[in-house]
């Protein structure tokens, strides 16, 4: 029973890390052409990926510290460039 349990709890930790996500998310934020996207598929991220990917969002789109993406998350999936 313990050792399901560890399994599946290595499993979660592995999430998004086949296709890659985790690692390429910073610099497609930071580099991309598009839309700066602020929704994500299902992904385990460590503190510093986390930190990492939040910075780039900040540096990419200072507008989403403000109050109305704050207060109003549904209306902001992405924010423009």
């Amino acid at each position: 029973m313990v050792s399901g349990f560890v399994e599946n709890f290595q499993e979660i930790w592995q999430t998004g890390e086949a296709a890659g996500d985790c690692a390429k998310l910073p610099d497609e934020v930071q580099h991309g052409t598009g839309a700066v996207p602020l929704v994500y598929d299902s992904m385990a991220l460590d503190h510093q990926q986390v930190t990492a990917l939040k910075q780039a969002i900040r540096d990419a789109c200072p507008e989403v510290d403000s109050q109305d993406y704050r207060e109003h998350p549904e209306k902001h999936m992405t924010c423009p460039r």
